[in-house]
């Protein structure tokens, strides 16, 4: 039995010293050392050797198996490696070639019709205005003289942030009472219970003041 490990551990190791791939050493790892190989087939055969012979082989077989071991180990490394740097020689970018275009979204249709409608305004003599869309009750309804009665002020209505604050819902109090400009123009966004849809709601207030005298 003896020979025969010798000879396996000599044999094994050429064998794993000529192999040229990490599939190749896979298949000698699993011939040598898997549940069938032929040093675990020799591990079963222990219980045919003497009592006393037993325990030397024993150490032997294990020897062999680690030394097995550690040459598959090594030689993986070494493949590894190999296998790598070749892999990054094929993978060379070349910085010449035209970069990857990004695609970039586009302006919502919504979007693209305010602004087109701006511009007419603009042309037109119009000042843009503008304002926040949460805005406190007292701006949004007392301002405009919209009693507490009103139906657009009940909760199924409004989307009401505490008591005092809203969602605004009307035009806006910065058109209601223009100070120096003769043409002003808003593209408010209101919102409402009543306007939740599939759709999108947009409201344009606009007002036309002729010009004041002496300014």
């Amino acid at each position: 039995m003896k020979d025969k490990i010798v000879k396996l551990q000599e044999s094994a190791e050429q064998n794993i010293k000529n192999a040229h791939s990490l599939q190749e050493l896979e298949e000698i790892k699993v011939k040598l050392l898997g549940k069938k190989g032929e040093l675990t087939a020799i591990s079963k055969g222990m219980r045919d050797v003497s009592p006393e012979e037993r325990p030397v082989m024993g150490q032997l077989v294990n020897a062999t198996r680690e030394f097995l071991s550690n040459k598959l180990a090594e030689k993986i490394a070494v493949l590894s490696e190999e296998e790598k740097n070749k892999r990054l020689a094929e993978e060379v970018i070349d910085i010449t070639l035209p970069g990857k275009k990004k695609s970039l979204g586009t302006t919502h249709p919504i979007t693209e019709t305010m602004d087109f409608m701006k511009s007419i305004f603009i042309e037109m003599g119009f000042d843009i205005a503008d304002g926040p869309e949460v805005e406190y009750v007292k701006y949004n309804f007392d301002a405009l003289n919209i009693p507490e009665t009103h139906p657009s002020r009940d909760i199924t209505d409004t989307f009401y942030i505490n008591d005092d604050v809203v969602l605004r819902t009307q035009t806006p109090l910065y058109l209601s009472s223009p100070s120096s400009a003769s043409l002003s123009l808003s593209l408010s966004v209101p919102y409402s219970d009543r306007h939740t849809s599939i759709t999108y709601f947009c409201r344009i207030p606009n007002w036309c003041f002729p010009p004041r005298s002496g300014g």
